[in-house]
């Protein structure tokens, strides 16, 4: 699966099938055939790998004690290690060309979406509740400028091919949100 999903980040989609794949593992494309039964099982098989690394990232958010910055710097912070560690991840998260070749894969990628969404909404209640993010905004409205917010700063990195500083991008990112969702009574 990593070298599929270093076939998509250099290639994109359309460089994605199963005989590119199995010449950048080097074994057959009969072997890749045993693991997965066609290139949507692959996919699926990418996309579930991708959603086990970043949700426990979402979760973590509503566990941290810690002050408003701490909590969502943590977060952020954990998202664009995993970007570090997987910068292939960034097309394949964020590509409109991947549903537009693989139509069945929308639904999926709309789940998580949803799912996502729904795990970044419920922690931000909860630090609603805990009065260390603002209760003016319905938390689902936050989420959305997050999540856009982090999209952004992860396709401009991916399409500067790497050489815009994805640490620069995280610590402007986490200063901005911070100041976005701090409570009105503690906003400068």
């Amino acid at each position: 699966m990593d070298a599929a999903m270093k076939l998509v980040a250099e290639k994109g989609f359309s460089g994605f099938t199963i005989r590119n794949v199995a010449s950048a593992v080097g074994v057959t494309e009969p072997a890749v055939y045993r693991h997965f039964s066609n290139k949507l099982d692959l996919l699926t098989a990418m996309l579930e790998d991708l959603q086990a690394a970043i949700v426990p990232h979402f979760r973590k958010l509503s566990q941290d004690e810690g002050g408003a910055k701490s909590i969502l710097g943590g977060f952020i912070h954990g998202i664009f290690d995993e970007l570090k560690i997987h910068p292939s991840f960034a097309p394949f998260i964020f590509s409109e060309e991947l549903f537009h070749a693989e139509p069945l894969l929308r639904p999926m990628m709309f789940r998580v979406m949803k799912e996502n969404l729904s795990v970044l909404t419920d922690s931000l209640e909860i630090l609603q509740n805990r009065k260390v993010c603002r209760k003016d905004t319905a938390a689902a409205e936050l989420s959305v400028v997050i999540m856009g917010s982090i999209r952004m700063a992860i396709s401009q990195w991916h399409l500067s091919n790497g050489t815009l500083d994805l640490s620069k991008l995280e610590e402007g990112l986490t200063e901005t949100l911070f100041r976005l969702l701090q409570p009105a009574s503690r906003v400068e």
